[in-house]
């Protein structure tokens, strides 16, 4: 095989893995971002329920 072909594969086999790492990065991003939606939805209901057993724990100090 001549160093220009050499070469050549060498180009190729580059921008192949510059291709995988681009396509990789888009996907651990779209991950990333439903992660961090799943996680404020559940930050949301967890507010949600400590807020409602805060008023009840208020509501049964208040008839003691």
């Amino acid at each position: 095989m001549e160093k220009e072909e050499i070469l050549e594969l060498f180009r190729i086999t580059d921008e192949k893995v510059a291709q995988i790492h681009a396509s990789t990065e888009e996907k651990i991003a779209v991950i990333r971002s439903k992660a961090e939606e799943e996680k404020r939805q559940a930050d949301a209901k967890i507010a949600a329920i400590r807020s409602k057993n805060e008023k009840e724990i208020a509501a049964i100090r208040s008839q003691a």
